[in-house]
């Protein structure tokens, strides 16, 4: 009998294959080849310039609108003798114009005295610091035009505002200042391309797809589209490092602004074209499955033998039984060696699973273990943080006992404290620790243990040296708990919640975001407390009076914001019968 010739899989698949796949892959390179260069051609020539023109032209007709607001605007302030506009004449502009994001009007001294609604909080801000604003008073602007691109106070980006000064007998009355809205630039027409509006520099100021927002690094001004593409009809090929994708784009001078047009068509990412690939994918894919199928032939009967022997000896595996034994005996050697090493593998795992079977016990029973030490340790935890909220609250007793006239008093800061520190994280982003600063109320006061008991609770006026030893008491809190590491943050809150927002506090005069944010808040709960609250020698506020007052002293000794946020909360409170 001949002897067998024995070969190896790797030899009888791919002699069987190789033949016909070469062939494939070649013929479906070419095609897919020159279909995807004859698409993007065909494409770009037929749409992109006419779309870039339509855009410019849409861009211009929206910016002149916007243009004459600001004239309009600025032409009623000079009829009226710079009298204000009124709210109701602001905001019928925004109803009409979505191309307009706010409306600002300023004075001579470039001080914001008017707003859209949705811009209140500029009122009062002084812009003469503003490019525009100079350019107006240095007289090289005497009609509206559109400002240079800087980043917005309110909304941390790039954009564009159209200014107009309000002159009457060459004297400047103030200005009209109207801020683009970034919604400017879309046009429904370029639904499938990605578009830019781009000063002179290569920022960025508005972009038509929603990304992330717009800083000064998003710079394109060394890209090969301002580099090489000013001035030329055919698109240029090049890679948009915002959006990550090679594009196919176009560059246009917008006249309104001088400012440049992007249009740019993703080559890899448009609909359309990805339409177009799926459907040759897809004939490439039946093309190269009938190959497959017709050279598969041949080798498939041989590995169909070989895994119909491993699939019966798997079946016995998977259900426990490991006495698996192979003969070697077969016309390839790799299938012999895989004989072999199965036999091998089926009793490794089958003491592989019974070691596994012991340490799987062993594990269930350190798991429960852990289960009860983690449950504990969480009870010690808690009762710890109650014993120390508890000390706490012990020292605050102290000091309401040698003063009896502020009995309550720490609470309702405290309470005032952290629901502001609450109300600032929901709703304004803030990550304040409340609980720190929820500490910080309560031990506020604590320097008073220090002071005499006749200054703390004489009813009559106090003397400056009097008032010098009670303004001593944030300090002395302060140095009381020095030794404490864990209140390092909450003493320096205690320290300066004294101090005024315009400096002219104690102990050390900060200003402004120089008093830790804590000691600001604490400030305006402890000065509402102060005042609605009975004292020897007068009797307390009423809720609205202390809250007028708390407004009237907003920049000059309170925080504004947090003045805002209490008085905002309070109210609330009160409509809720929550008081």
């Amino acid at each position: 009998m001949e002897a067998q010739k024995i070969r190896s899989v790797k030899q009888a698949s791919f002699y069987g294959i190789m033949g016909g796949s070469i062939a494939f892959v070649i013929i479906n390179f070419i095609i897919f080849a020159v279909f995807l260069v004859t698409f993007v051609y065909l494409f770009i020539s037929n749409q992109e310039k006419n779309l870039s023109n339509i855009l410019v032209s849409n861009l211009t007709d929206k910016q002149e609108r916007v243009v004459n607001v600001s004239k309009s605007l600025a032409k009623m302030i000079v009829n009226q003798d710079g009298k204000n506009l009124g709210e109701a004449n602001i905001e019928n502009y925004m109803l009409n114009f979505k191309e307009i994001e706010g409306i600002l009007i300023l004075d001579n001294r470039g001080v914001v005295t008017e707003t859209s609604i949705s811009h209140k909080q500029f009122i009062g801000i002084d812009l003469s610091g503003k490019d525009y604003y100079k350019k107006i008073e240095s007289g090289a602007e005497k009609d509206t035009f559109v400002s240079d691109s800087y980043v917005s106070h309110m909304y941390k980006k790039l954009t564009l505002n159209v200014v107009s000064p309000v002159l009457k007998d060459d004297k400047l009355l103030g200005m009209v200042v109207v801020l683009l809205s970034p919604g400017i630039i879309e046009n429904k027409e370029l639904e499938d391309m990605e578009y830019y509006l781009v000063d002179s520099n290569g920022d960025i100021i508005f972009q038509s797809y929603e990304g992330n927002v717009l800083t000064k690094e998003d710079n394109i001004k060394n890209s090969l589209i301002m580099k090489e593409g000013i001035g030329k009809e055919n698109p240029l090929l090049y890679k948009d490092k915002l959006i990550n994708a090679l594009v196919l784009g176009n560059i246009r001078i917008e006249p309104t602004s001088s400012m440049y047009v992007i249009v740019q068509y993703n080559v890899l990412g448009n609909t359309a074209l990805l339409r177009g690939l799926f459907i040759i994918l897809v004939i490439a894919a039946v093309i190269m499955l009938l190959f497959i199928v017709v050279f598969s032939v041949q080798v498939s009967s041989t590995v169909t033998n070989y895994i119909n022997i491993f699939k019966n000896e798997v079946n016995k595996i998977s259900t426990g039984n490991y006495d698996v034994s192979l003969q070697n005996k077969y016309p390839h050697l790799e299938v012999n060696e895989i004989m072999d090493n199965f036999n091998n593998m089926a009793h490794k795992v089958k003491h592989r699973e019974e070691e596994l079977q012991a340490y799987n016990e062993e594990l269930v029973a350190a798991n429960d273990e852990i289960k009860s030490m983690l449950t504990t340790l969480n009870e010690t935890e808690k009762d710890k943080k109650e014993q120390y909220l508890e000390i706490i609250w012990t020292m605050v007793n102290l000091l309401e006992i040698k003063d009896e006239y502020t009995a309550g008093h720490s609470k309702s800061v405290t309470y005032y404290a952290q629901e502001i520190a609450e109300k600032l994280n929901t709703d304004y982003g803030f990550n304040l620790n409340v609980e720190r600063i929820q500490i910080a109320a309560m031990l506020h006061d604590i320097g008073k243990i220090g002071i005499e008991r006749e200054i703390l609770s004489k009813p009559s006026k106090l003397t400056k040296e009097e008032y010098e030893i009670i303004k001593s008491h944030s300090n002395k809190g302060y140095y009381a708990l020095k030794d404490i590491k864990s209140l390092k943050e909450e003493r320096q809150i205690i320290k300066y919640h004294h101090e005024k927002y315009n400096g002219t506090g104690y102990p050390e005069g900060l200003a402004g975001d120089d008093i830790p944010l804590g000691a600001r808040i604490i400030c305006v709960a402890d000065a509402f407390d102060a005042m609605v609250s009975d004292r020897p020698y007068r009797k307390g506020m009423p809720f609205e009076l202390a809250l007028e007052e708390l407004v009237k002293n907003k920049k000059s000794q309170f925080d504004p914001l947090i003045v805002d946020v209490f008085v905002d909360m309070v109210r609330e409170s009160q409509k809720i019968g929550d008081g």
